[in-house]
């Protein structure tokens, strides 16, 4: 946060919700210009590059995390249809590119919206996870669906605790973890903890660097996608897995390489979801119990 000239506040966030209404922030690669996109009262779409209120003046953050394409953002909302057209065409997209049951293929659809209201709903969230040997898809699968889901974040099992606390606190994207098979070590443990605080206001607090006497407060809670050989040794880490067991596949029309067209559909998608989110933002309300006596 920063003052200009004029002692208007300048404050960089990836979101802002003003009086019911979602800035979402968009950016687009090729331009390297960053915006905020939002749905007008006649809900049609509307694109700014910042938003006063007040002297506060909110701009959409930039950094090298989103440049160099470590944190993807949609470029822009896109019209998507019926609920029903957006699912049927995520399904069928994963379909295309990897080789899963049916039911697992639904499981995928299903959870990728889900994760687009994780930050609305107040609850709990399962994550995903791609189980099975070395050359069955498991990178495939998050390459497939992890980077359709909202504001993916692609690592891999190499990151340290450190970079999971705060990559999850800035950017609020979906974790995609290839080779999570840490060693059971320290780390392994502060990882563990960090996977099982899956819901929301759950809190941690660290010491600031080697100052002991500054402690830092963060909120690890997004959704993650998983790639892993072997299961979580841990019960409660376990229990957070909607686990899909990969195989290798006989399929002869599945692409070995992931070329422009995926990528281009991939954006799409992205883009088609990040409408879903806007239209439906209002119509989700964490207070509202699923009634269970059925």
């Amino acid at each position: 946060m920063m003052a200009n000239s004029t002692n208007q506040i300048e404050k960089y966030v990836d979101k802002i919700e003003i009086n019911g209404c979602l800035y979402e922030e968009i950016y687009d690669p090729k331009t390297e210009v960053a915006k905020f996109t939002f749905l007008d009262k006649n809900q049609q779409i509307q694109e700014v590059t910042h938003y006063d209120d007040g002297n506060i003046r909110y701009l959409p953050m930039v950094d090298n995390f989103v440049r160099d394409r470590i944190v993807i953002f949609p470029t822009k909302a896109v019209p998507y249809g019926t609920d029903k057209d957006l699912l049927q065409e995520i399904e069928s997209f994963i379909k295309q590119y990897i080789d899963i049951s049916e039911e697992d293929a639904k499981i995928c659809t299903w959870t990728i919206p889900m994760y687009y209201f994780y930050d609305k709903l107040g609850m709990a969230i399962p994550y995903l996870r791609a189980l099975g040997d070395t050359g069955c898809g498991k990178s495939r699968l998050l390459d497939t669906v992890g980077l359709i889901s909202y504001r993916p974040i692609p690592l891999s099992g190499a990151v340290t605790p450190a970079i999971l606390y705060r990559v999850s606190e800035r950017w609020k994207g979906t974790m995609i973890i290839d080779e999570a098979d840490w060693e059971h070590n320290e780390m392994y443990s502060t990882v563990i903890k960090i996977i099982n605080c899956n819901e929301p206001n759950r809190t941690v607090l660290r010491c600031g660097g080697k100052n002991h006497d500054k402690v830092v407060a963060f909120n690890p809670f997004c959704p993650r996608i998983f790639g892993t050989r072997r299961n979580f040794t841990d019960i409660a880490a376990e229990s957070r897995m909607l686990t899909i067991q990969m195989k290798e596949t006989s399929r002869k029309d599945i692409p070995k390489v992931l070329d422009d067209t995926f990528y281009k559909k991939q954006e799409e998608l992205r883009n088609k979801l990040l409408m879903f989110r806007l239209s439906n933002w209002n119509s989700i309300n964490s207070s509202i119990k699923p009634n269970l006596d059925c």
